[in-house]
């Protein structure tokens, strides 16, 4: 049963679809970014993220030349990531603001660097042993294993911009569920 957060984003992208006359990929792109934000966060379990993913699928297949076209392809085209990628896009991101001080927030115990680590990058996070499948669902424990597998060659530290920019080239599919 879908939920009433993935229920209201497909109502409302129903209606953008049928009420803009013009349905070029780059305009209803731009709004869906524009609605987009409302519903990024939303969801917090897999099954929710699932399910507002598949309502992003069947928009991007609304638009003229792309309803033959894979998800990916579809994704491509018209400049959009999907939802479980700009999540983890986002922890990571959140994840360096904390670990260089950008944001006031008390991390000893959710993030601790591993200062006894050889190989990858300088700032790779020590990683707690947690039973409880809602404990390895916070933030600290589902980001850590993306952190610390990110290429040193190709991630930038210097700043938050350059660690963004990176992220951008980094192959994130193997952290990706769907």
């Amino acid at each position: 049963m879908p939920t009433s957060v993935s229920m209201q984003f497909g109502a409302v992208l129903y209606h953008v679809i049928a009420i803009f006359l013009s349905k070029h990929s780059q305009c209803m792109s731009d709004i869906f970014w524009s609605i987009i934000p409302m519903v990024t966060f939303a969801a917090s379990l897999l099954q929710n993220i699932i399910r507002i993913e598949q309502v992003q699928r069947r928009f991007t297949k609304c638009l003229p030349g792309l309803q033959n076209l894979p998800y990916s392809e579809r994704l491509r085209r018209i400049k959009l990531t999907s939802l479980e990628r700009r999540r983890l896009v986002t922890d990571l991101l959140m994840c360096y603001k904390i670990l260089f001080g950008l944001i006031s927030v008390h991390c000893s115990k959710l993030l601790h660097l591993n200062t006894s680590s050889t190989r990858g990058h300088n700032y790779k996070l020590q990683k707690y042993h947690c039973g409880n499948g809602t404990i390895a669902s916070f933030f600290g424990n589902r980001v850590i294993n993306v952190w610390n597998s990110l290429p040193p060659s190709v991630v930038d530290f210097s700043s938050l911009g350059k660690l963004k920019k990176s992220l951008a080239s980094v192959d994130l599919s193997k952290h990706l569920h769907y």
